[in-house]
C-alpha cells in the first residue's frame, strides 16, 4: 500500500495500543510509507448514545475512537477513518462520525450501524476480534502523545465541568482508601496450583467485577457464577477454574471462588486444557479471552457472539457456541468424548487467529478495504 498515515492519539491506553502496535509493524514491513502521531484535540460533548433509535448527546469525552488521516500516494486522495474500540455497540464519538468517511467499530451491530449510516455521511464496518497489547510494546512517540492528550482532556473537561472535577478528586481518594483496606484480604495472593490431571479437562477462570452500583457488572458476575456452579457439579475434577477476586471473599459464590493465579500458572492450566469456556463481556462484547484462546489454538466453547466480525467464526469449525447453561454442558460432554474433534477445532482456531486477529493482519485488511472503497 502506498499510503501515509497521521494518527490522532487519544488518552486511551487500554484498547488503542492494539492499533498503534499494528501500524508500526506495517511501517516496519514497508507496507506504510510514513506515520505521524499527534495528540487528539479536546471535543466537548463528544459522546453519542443510541437509545431506541434516538440519538442522545452526552456531556462526556470519548477517547475510544482513534482517527487516522490516510493519504493515498497513487491518487493523492486524503480522508479520515476512525477505529472505535468501545465495548458497547450503541455509543459513538460524535466528532468521529462527523469527520470520518469510514468508521471501523469493534462493537458492531448491524441494526445500529444502519441507523448511524442513515443519520451521518459515513460507512460502518465491523472491526473484529482484538487483543490486549502492553504499554511497553508500543513506541514512546505514542505514549508521549497519549499523555499530552490525557492532560488536554482533563484540563478542558474540568474547565467546562468544575463539579465533575470535585467528584473525580473525591473518588480518587476514596479508591485509595478502599485499595488499602482490600489489600489486606486473604485472597490477595498468588497460589501455585499442582497440575497433575491425567484426563482431558475444561478450563474457565474469570475475574469478579467488584464495581459497587454497576448493575451490568452484577448481571455478568451472577451469570458466570451460575455457569461455574453447574460446570463444577457436572464435571467435578475434570473442570478447573472459577471466579476469582484479588481483594475479597465473594459471599454469594464461596463454592465457585478460585484463588488468584499467577500468570505462569494460568497459562500452564490453559495450555493443558482440552476445552476452554468463554462468555461475553460488557455490552455483550467479545472478550479478550477469545483472542488469547484462538492464538493458543484451543477448542473454544463460547457464548454466542452478539457483535459481528468481518470474517465470521463458524460454529462447529473454529469454535462451538452455546445459548444457555444447558447448551454449554451438553457441548462440553460431547467434546470430552471426542478429543480428536477438540484438536481439529483448535487447529482451525489458530488458523483464524493468524488470518484475522493478529494485529498487523487485521489492521492491514481494514486499510486495504478503505483504499478500495
Amino acid at each position: 500500500m502506498k499510503i501515509d498515515v497521521k494518527v490522532f492519539a487519544t488518552s486511551d491506553l487500554r484498547h488503542a495500543p492494539y492499533l498503534y502496535f499494528a501500524l508500526e509493524q506495517l511501517y516496519s514491513d514497508g507496507i506504510l510509507n510514513s506515520i505521524i502521531v499527534c495528540p487528539s484535540p479536546y471535543y466537548h460533548k463528544d459522546r453519542l448514545v443510541v437509545i431506541n433509535r434516538t440519538l442522545n448527546k452526552v456531556n462526556r469525552p470519548y477517547p475510544y475512537a482513534i482517527k487516522l488521516e490516510i493519504r493515498n500516494q497513487n491518487s493523492g486522495e486524503k480522508y479520515k477513518i476512525g477505529f472505535d474500540f468501545q465495548d458497547w455497540s450503541n455509543i459513538f464519538s460524535l466528532n468521529c462520525l462527523n469527520d470520518c468517511k469510514i468508521l471501523i467499530k469493534k462493537a458492531y451491530e448491524k441494526k445500529i450501524a444502519n441507523l448511524i449510516e442513515e443519520k451521518f455521511d459515513i460507512q460502518l464496518y465491523p472491526m473484529g476480534i482484538t487483543q490486549p497489547i502492553k504499554k511497553n510494546q508500543i513506541k514512546s512517540k505514542y505514549i508521549q502523545k497519549i499523555q499530552i492528550s490525557n492532560f488536554i482532556n482533563k484540563l478542558f473537561y474540568s474547565i467546562y465541568n468544575p463539579s465533575e472535577l470535585q467528584k473525580y478528586v473525591a473518588n480518587y481518594f476514596k479508591n485509595i482508601s478502599l485499595k488499602y483496606k482490600k489489600n489486606n484480604n486473604v485472597f490477595n495472593e498468588n497460589v501455585k496450583y499442582k497440575i497433575d490431571i491425567k484426563k482431558p479437562y475444561i478450563f474457565f477462570q474469570v475475574e469478579y467485577y467488584d464495581w459497587l452500583g454497576d448493575g451490568e457488572a452484577k448481571t455478568i458476575n451472577n451469570a458466570r457464577i451460575k455457569l461455574i456452579r453447574e460446570l463444577k457439579k457436572q464435571f467435578k475434577n475434570r473442570f478447573i477454574g472459577g471466579i476469582f477476586s484479588k481483594n475479597r471473599i465473594i459471599e454469594n459464590a464461596i463454592d465457585c471462588q478460585s484463588y488468584y493465579m499467577d500468570r505462569s500458572t494460568y497459562l500452564e492450566l490453559l495450555n493443558k486444557a482440552a476445552i476452554v469456556i468463554s462468555t461475553n463481556g460488557f455490552g455483550k462484547s467479545v472478550p479478550w479471552k477469545i483472542a488469547e484462546y484462538l492464538k493458543l489454538g484451543k477448542c473454544i466453547v463460547s457464548e454466542k457472539f452478539i457483535h459481528e466480525t468481518p470474517e465470521p467464526l463458524i460454529d462447529g469449525i473454529h469454535y462451538q457456541t452455546f445459548n444457555n447453561i444447558g447448551d454449554c454442558i451438553r457441548i462440553c460432554k460431547e467434546l470430552l468424548l471426542d478429543i480428536e474433534q477438540t484438536k481439529i477445532i483448535g487447529e482451525n482456531a489458530l488458523d483464524y487467529y493468524n488470518k484475522n486477529v493478529k494485529p498487523k493482519n487485521l489492521i492491514e485488511n481494514h486499510l486495504r478495504r478503505c483504499l478500495n472503497n
